[in-house]
């Protein structure tokens, strides 16, 4: 099994891999434990929208994904395992992630498909694809309570407009 021999070399490449996405809304901290390396990213500090990523990576990190991802708190799947069966019937027709499989198997950060090309910045990415994806199922709820409320035909689309 590879591994990073030398731990300050895995805290620097996880450093470049970090700071090459700093923006003035990131904000970032690393914090070596025994066995493991959490990394803190922080976006949109201070907004409504403010996210906390908490990655733990092993020594095998980059050519093992991470340990376990927790975005505020929550695992990273957290989301789509808590939704009903009309939000997982929308996510499942516009997101490559399906609710009806394993969620973590699909994902990036299932062993299977991790490759050491990819960053934490990836992670973060497919997390926020996700929360893109749930926004547009709500607006889909609102065109379809509209369409029912006022008893729209087929052919008037709402969406079209919308989207």
């Amino acid at each position: 099994m590879l591994e990073c021999k030398n731990r300050d070399t895995c805290i620097k490449r996880m450093y470049n891999e970090l700071f090459n996405y700093v923006k003035e809304d990131l904000k970032i901290g690393l914090t070596k434990m025994d066995k493991n390396i959490e990394v803190r990213i922080t976006k949109n500090e201070n907004t409504k929208n403010e996210n906390t990523y908490r990655i733990l990576l092993n020594k095998q990190y980059p050519y093992n994904p991470p340990n376990r991802c927790l975005i505020n708190n929550k695992e990273h799947f957290y989301i789509l395992n808590n939704m009903n069966s009309l939000d997982k019937f929308l996510f499942n027709k516009i997101s490559p992630i399906k609710c009806d499989k394993c969620l973590k198997c699909q994902s990036i950060i299932c062993t299977d498909n991790w490759v050491c090309s990819l960053t934490m910045m990836d992670i973060i990415n497919e997390y926020e694809e996700i929360l893109k994806n749930i926004k547009i199922i709500e607006v889909w709820k609102c065109i379809i309570k509209i369409k029912n409320k006022y008893k729209l035909p087929n052919d008037i689309s709402i969406e079209k407009m919308v989207f």
